[in-house]
């Protein structure tokens, strides 16, 4: 049941991702297919020396006016029609499907009447498909293939066996682009969906919850947690008996908030978070819940979960408060575990896109006068070359050799994310330009002499560079190093380039 649920979860967040990717992407499809299609019409109508004298013009009027009206159509509903989530994603995916076929039937058409059977003009429709529009397997799978055997059959009645093998090829390209980037955009969907429960399960326990005396007779009977009793007028706290066991001091302490005052084990933070504590339940808040690292009276240092909850007289005047002190030091370690799981590229060991994303809008957030958040763009130069000469068990291990490097040569501070196939990013901050030369120029230099598995890879990387001041975005500075490693691939590769944009 739970697995179920968590599927719908992921089957929605799928959607309605697919509707903001391709909203924009349609509507500019379909408003640029209108123009060209408005101006086949007038070429047909009053540019043509038969106009539509001829059944072969006639046709092709009818496919202009078809598509111009289809497109139209789409998007007086996308713009006007108030319509779910789903439904939208559906109309967006019957907009792509018709265009598609379209193209296809409208290819065929060209090549009958003119037997240019080279002239393929679907193959560019289906790539788009593949790469641009975002949608579901079955939906992807059925117009990809739909319109293939319809092509290909029409191809094998003409006799071009040459261009049905082309096309096929074409085809299968289009199906494997396709699902690595179903997979890719469903690991980020996860990841986020993932952390959306753990804040979820961290909201939960802030909740605040009312005990009876009798349910809290009850928890003191558990050993899995250390209960007490706080007289806040007589100022007396008494204890279960793990306290003693556990940290060393009696069960019966007097004038307990002196004693917190002047507890060396404690440090200074904690003294004030306890002892704020006290007072805002002095002051009539009901419920306190907080997190304490506390030393043991072995040495060690474990987590515990503080809960506090105070009992008023008929006045409403605090007089007494009964709490828990629970040992969550397991439960940290598990959360601590699971958010860096979420955070880390499982493939290469360092961060995944989303969390250098999350890490860099926060670090430039907080940069201040005079501080400057820098990051290195690294792309490797003619990836696809390394799979094809050495194979892909040896290009997956180019790849974590450089995140290996990226890592071992970084400034202090630094960190590194992985944000697409053979694409890393290095995020750190700096107050000058000679440390950022000096790494670029390592890494550089370090790239092409890769050594995997006893063989030398020939190799070699671009740098792009930026530095952004306070005041900027994480988008701006990624575009703008992005930008810097366009320019040292057009200068050759294997160099860095460098935005010096402040």
């Amino acid at each position: 049941m739970v697995r179920s649920s968590f599927s719908e979860n992921m089957r929605m967040d799928f959607i309605q991702e697919a509707v903001r990717l391709n909203r924009m992407l349609l509507r500019v499809i379909c408003g640029g297919t209108i123009l060209v299609e408005l101006f086949n019409i007038i070429r047909v109508l009053f540019f043509s020396d038969s106009g539509l004298g001829t059944l072969n013009n006639r046709i092709y009027f009818g496919f202009y006016v078809f598509l111009a009206a289809a497109c139209a159509v789409f998007l007086l509903a996308d713009l006007l029609l108030k319509i779910s989530t789903v439904q939208r994603y559906y109309l967006h995916m019957t907009a792509a499907g018709v265009i598609v076929l379209w193209q296809t039937v409208f290819n065929m058409y060209d090549i009958y009447r003119s037997s240019a059977v080279g002239n393929i003009m679907v193959v560019t429709s289906l790539v788009a498909f593949s790469t641009l529009v975002t949608m579901r397997p079955v939906y992807a799978m059925c117009n990809l293939w739909g319109n293939y055997l319809l092509f290909v059959l029409f191809l094998w009645r003409a006799g071009s066996s040459g261009e049905v093998i082309n096309f096929t090829i074409t085809a299968i390209l289009c199906a494997a682009v396709y699902i690595v980037r179903y997979r890719h955009l469903c690991t980020e969907l996860r990841q986020k969906r993932e952390i959306q429960h753990m804040n979820q399960a961290l909201e939960e326990s802030r909740h605040q919850f009312q005990l009876s005396q009798e349910q809290y007779e009850l928890i003191r009977k558990n050993e899995q947690f250390i209960t007490f009793e706080w007289d806040i007028r007589n100022r007396w706290m008494r204890m279960s008996g793990g306290w003693e066991e556990m940290f060393g001091f009696p069960g019966m302490i007097q004038e307990f908030e002196t004693f917190i005052g002047t507890a060396r084990a404690l440090t200074p933070e904690q003294r004030r978070e306890i002892l704020r504590c006290m007072e805002d339940v002095r002051a009539g808040r009901e419920h306190q819940k907080m997190e304490l690292y506390l030393p043991l009276k072995t040495g060690e240092r474990r987590w515990f979960e503080l809960t506090v909850i105070a009992q008023a007289d008929q006045s409403g005047e605090p007089t007494s408060a009964i709490g828990m002190l629970a040992d969550i030091t397991d439960k940290k370690a598990r959360l601590i575990q699971l958010e860096r799981e979420v955070q880390i590229d499982a493939f290469t060991g360092t961060f995944n896109k989303a969390a250098i994303e999350s890490y860099g809008q926060r670090k430039i957030q907080d940069l201040h006068d005079g501080e400057r958040m820098t990051m290195f763009v690294v792309d490797m130069d003619d990836f696809k070359n390394i799979n094809d000469t050495y194979g892909h068990p040896a290009g997956d291990q180019v790849l974590k050799a450089v995140a290996n490097l990226l890592w071992e040569i970084a400034p202090a501070g630094a960190r590194v994310g992985r944000v697409g196939g053979d694409e890393f990013a290095v995020l750190f901050p700096t107050g000058g330009g000679m440390d950022v030369r000096r790494y670029a120029d390592e890494i550089v230099r370090r790239v092409p002499v890769l050594e995997c598995s006893g063989v030398h890879i020939h190799t070699g990387c671009s740098v792009g560079i930026a530095m952004a001041p306070p005041g900027w975005s994480y988008a701006r500075l990624y575009e703008t190093a992005d930008s810097a490693l366009y320019e040292a691939k057009r200068r050759g590769g294997n160099q860095a380039f460098w935005h010096e944009t402040v």
